[in-house]
């Protein structure tokens, strides 16, 4: 406990520290803004209020040609349909955004899955359609079949706002890459100040541990999940106070492991899977720290050296083409725990062997050499 609070000491009165976690709050502060400024615009009822002003102009359009067509021509028994058309759309519409306003969701999922599955079997029908809007309307199909059975208030996939929503929404793609970031920039920097001149002075601290370095990647680990649960718990609670805390049942969009098929499952699920993976690498991130620490002894090359293996090479897979095909072996790959969870980054990289439990695998065991790789080299460098 002592060393804990020595270590904790040192890596905290780091302005490094305070700078890098108050950025990344700030970042999801801003993200939090511009998600509650947008998610309206690409909601439910906006989509409705859109299809209700496309019906309305419709409809004047098909007043104007029956007024100029006569009885009996194609012109005018096409204005006759569209201003069928138009007037059932009015209806649809008006009546989902009624329902969307008076909290009557399972009646707004029935007319917005009704709409859907109208424009899916025009779109199948028709040789144009893409294969991304085709599982676009399908997944929309599985969404709207998730809303309607729990009940639940449309919260936006992209931009959610609720608490429960944006944090897990975070945790995809910011959260990770930003963790990742503060604790390379607190421990590369505590870790080496053991250091001096490439000699170690690690043994002069007044803590009885028959290894310093053991010490301090315990600390490290400590002081990272500890910096991980302040961050998150401060995001959770300010976009609840603001927008709500969301719902553990809410549907989570993921695919089924080792196939592309779509499926939702509660958002909380996700969640709890993705907790062993992530507490996994945050601990292969200590290990890197320390063992880049011992092995160059210098807090800029360390510095330099972390971020390189730790956040580098895990974006790197995304751009070389090549690398994917590997990535399942490679333990920078489940930085990204929850789209390994969702089946989301399997999908991107069209590499089904990436999955939370082979992650748990390649992590643990990459864990267990990098720390036989740090007592191999301090063994060799105290003989």
């Amino acid at each position: 406990m002592a060393y804990l609070i020595f270590f904790a000491k040192r890596a905290l009165k780091n302005s490094l520290t305070l700078v890098t976690v108050g950025v990344t709050l700030i970042l999801i502060m801003i993200m939090l803004a511009m998600n509650i400024k947008t998610y309206k615009s690409v909601s439910l009822n906006a989509n409705a209020q859109q299809n209700l002003d496309a019906s309305y102009l419709l409809k004047k359009l098909a007043t104007q040609d029956l007024s100029k067509y006569e009885k009996g021509t194609d012109r005018y028994e096409a204005a006759v349909a569209n201003y069928s058309d138009a007037n059932k759309g009015i209806n649809e519409n008006s009546k989902l955004i009624d329902d969307l306003k008076d909290g009557n969701y399972i009646q707004a999922y029935k007319i917005a899955l009704r709409q859907n599955n109208s424009a899916l079997k025009i779109s199948l029908k028709d040789k144009s359609s893409t294969p991304e809007l085709l599982t676009a309307l399908k997944r929309e199909n599985l969404r709207l079949k998730e809303l309607e059975k729990g009940r639940f208030k449309e919260q936006s996939e992209d931009y959610p706002v609720d608490a429960l929503g944006f944090l897990t929404n975070c945790l995809r793609y910011v959260l990770p890459v930003l963790f990742t970031v503060i604790i390379v920039f607190v421990l590369s920097q505590t870790m080496a100040e053991r250091f001096s001149n490439k000699l170690s002075i690690g043994d002069l601290f007044p803590f009885q541990h028959s290894s310093i370095s053991i010490s301090d990647t315990s600390a490290g680990i400590v002081i990272s999940i500890g910096i991980v649960i302040f961050i998150s718990v401060f995001i959770f609670i300010i976009s609840g106070m603001i927008s709500g805390f969301g719902h553990w049942n809410y549907p989570m969009f993921t695919y089924v492991s080792p196939t592309s098929k779509m499926r939702f499952i509660s958002t909380g699920t996700v969640l709890l899977r993705t907790v062993p993976l992530s507490l996994l690498f945050l601990i292969f991130t200590v290990v890197v720290c320390n063992f880049i620490s011992v092995l160059t002894k210098n807090k800029l090359v360390s510095l330099f050296a972390s971020i390189v293996v730790l956040v580098a090479l895990p974006l790197t897979t995304w751009l070389v083409i090549p690398m994917q095909s590997i990535a399942h072996y490679l333990p920078t790959t489940y930085l990204f725990s929850e789209l390994t969870v969702t089946g989301e980054l399997a999908k991107t990289f069209d590499n089904y062997n990436i999955t939370a439990n082979l992650g748990l695998i390649v992590v643990i065991c990459s864990i267990l050499l990098i720390l036989a790789g740090t007592w191999i080299v301090e063994r060799s460098e105290n003989k």
